[in-house]
């Protein structure tokens, strides 16, 4: 069933109005204002006088009510669909996410029904024995903050070896790639989880405040909101820092902090939005941005 009346504006205006009178905090404005909100503009000549007159015994005539607990809505089976289906992703399973109580439900979508046609194909192999060893171990260590060894390849193909401190997990859309960002000798180092071979968790530790980081690299934007292009950009960039302020009524300016490791794939979430972006500085970014123009341009004339 796609759709229940308990889902409906009603349902959700009243259960609002019950939830203020349990707080005590119910009036006749608040109560306008909530059918107002969560309504249709004619429903207060409904709901307010069902309530009042007692049709619905749900009100005192204090505005208290013999409901004792707030409402909450059951999922709907579409929606415990979906949940199935995000909850079988085997990234999300690298967290160890339990499934229970969802063992009957058919989910939404499996993983093989999306196409994802602006991602890198070499993405990690989240089903390698190996690789949820070592991703496990590590969100341990994150967890009881301790140190860990790694031992990993680098990208040049050499064996190394780090004993620092984990920091944080990182994910990369565009790479489909886990991360995991470690301080050694106090600098900060990223190193692709594909690419370890073991860790091993050591001491205990506390985290230094005189951990020194790359500085942040920037470029500047501006767009014109047209076919969402601004509601777009946020989503593009939800997990980088930024800056954005308003032009004029369809002009905006964004401002994005990277590390220097992202800029290939800022470059071409950039070029993704066509003529509704424009990057106005800084000069070397923008220059790349011109370099991949012309690349293109010269790949199409052959």
């Amino acid at each position: 069933m796609l759709f229940h009346e308990i889902y409906g504006c009603y349902y959700e205006s009243v259960a609002r109005i019950i939830d203020q009178a349990i707080k005590g905090t119910l009036n006749e404005k608040i109560m306008h204002s909530i059918i107002q909100e969560t309504a249709f503009s004619e429903s207060f000549l409904t709901i307010e006088p069902a309530l009042k007159n007692h049709q619905w015994p749900l009100l005192c005539d204090d505005m208290h009510t013999p409901v004792k607990h707030p409402s909450t809505m059951p999922l709907t089976l579409i929606e415990k669909r979906w949940l199935k289906a995000i909850l079988l992703d085997p990234r999300i399973q690298l967290f160890d996410v339990s499934i229970k109580g969802l063992d009957d439900i058919m989910p939404l979508y499996q993983m093989d029904d999306i196409v994802y046609f602006d991602q890198y194909h070499d993405h990690d192999d989240y089903f390698d024995p190996a690789y949820i060893k070592n991703f496990k171990t590590i969100r341990k260590a994150l967890h009881d903050q301790s140190s860990v060894s790694v031992y990993f390849v680098t990208g040049k193909g050499k064996r190394a070896n780090i004993h620092g401190m984990p920091l944080q997990l990182e994910y990369s859309q565009k790479d489909d790639k886990f991360r995991l960002i470690i301080a050694y000798h106090h600098k900060k180092y990223t190193i692709n989880i594909s690419r370890i071979l073991e860790v091993e968790i050591k001491e205990a530790f506390h985290y230094p405040k005189d951990v020194r980081t790359e500085e942040k690299k920037y470029f500047v934007m501006e767009l014109v909101d047209e076919r969402n292009a601004l509601e777009r950009v946020m989503l593009h960039f939800a997990h980088f820092e930024k800056e954005a302020k308003r032009l004029d009524e369809n002009h905006y300016q964004v401002k994005v902090f990277y590390d220097g490791e992202d800029e290939s794939e800022l470059l071409i979430r950039v070029l993704s939005f066509g003529p509704f972006v424009k990057v106005i500085e800084p000069n070397h970014f923008i220059n790349q941005i011109k370099r991949r123009l012309l690349s293109q341009k010269a790949l199409s004339i052959k």
